[in-house]
This record gives structure tokens, sequence and C-alpha cells, in this order.
């Protein structure tokens, strides 16, 4: 993808704000990235979700759904009751309704409580649901990592792959390596 011009100068050492910026510009086709971000773009704009293919098989691919924000209980907590109410109040519908609210204001953020107020009805919403229903979906795949030095190995490696300057087998193996050293 890299030597047939998929990509701006620099891709790699781009930030988030400047890649939407340029998505948002008219300066870039498409970003690998978070749907809810798509809320910044200008009325009228019209995006769509697509997984990265796997393989040459569209049936193969999948797609990560998850929300981008979470919380955790420290299992130190001082007052972990109160701590467990807090987290019970941030999981209740109302909060999670004024959430989705916030975060996608044009709808079309796929949340626990959709059902109740409807299904999607925007393509980005309806590509979100057709893969959580069909088991094509997962969560981020760091949410499981034992530290943040995997992932950043991870984002490091993958970065040098779509440049054409890594090879599958050599992600893999620094990945492991890093893993390995998290992992004692």
């Amino acid at each position: 993808m890299a030597h047939a011009g998929c990509f701006p100068d620099n891709f790699t050492g781009i930030d988030v704000e400047g890649a939407f910026g340029q998505l948002f510009g008219g300066k870039s086709l498409g970003i690998v990235g978070y749907a809810a971000y798509l809320q910044y773009s200008k009325p009228g704009s019209h995006f769509g979700l697509y997984p990265m293919p796997v393989s040459d098989n569209a049936a193969e691919s999948g797609m990560v759904v998850s929300p981008f924000g979470a919380m955790a209980l420290n299992k130190n907590a001082k007052s972990p009751q109160l701590a467990q109410k807090f987290a019970d109040y941030m999981a209740s519908p109302q909060v999670n309704a004024t959430f989705v609210k916030q975060a996608s204001p044009q709808g079309g953020l796929v949340s626990p409580s959709y059902r109740e107020a409807g299904a999607p009805t925007d393509q980005v919403g309806k590509q979100i649901v057709t893969f959580l229903t069909n088991g094509r979906s997962n969560n981020f795949p760091d949410a499981t990592f034992p530290n943040a030095q995997v992932t950043t190995t991870l984002e490091q490696q993958m970065q040098l792959a779509l440049a054409g300057k890594a090879s599958a087998d050599q992600v893999l193996t620094d990945v492991q390596a890093a893993w390995k050293r998290a992992t004692g």
C-alpha cells in the first residue's frame, strides 16, 4: 500500500488530530481509526465504516467494535463500596444515554442501549451492528496485553509493516518478544 501511494508522506508520524484533519479537509480518502470521531466531520459529509481486509476473502475480515473509554475498580481502593457505587452509576442507562448523546450527537454510535432507542439508520451504525451480530467483531486486542510496551511494540511494528519496512514474520517475532519480556 505504501509503494502504491496509499499513504501521505510521513504517515507513521501523524497524530490522530492531524489524520482526521486530513480526512475532514478532503486530503485523505480514508483512515484506519475510530468511527466515534466522525461526529467532528463537516455537516453534510458522508463516511462509511469498513473492515481492514485480512485476506482476499471478505468474509474472513472482522472489525474491532468496542468503546474507547472504560472504567475499572482498583482492588486496593480505600472505599471499595463507594467505588462500586460510582461504577454502577456510570454504567446506568441514564449515564449511558448521556454519553451516547455527547459522543455522537448526530446519532450512529452504537451503545448497549441502542436497542431501546431503535436500531441505527446510518451506514456506520448498521455496519457495527452487522459485525456484532454475526460474530465478526472483537475488542481492541491490547485490552488483554500484559503491559503498554507490548502495545507500543505492536503499533511500531505495524507502522513499519504498512510502510513496507517489516514483514509479517518480523512483526510477530518482535511482538512475541515484547510479550515474553512482559510476562517474564
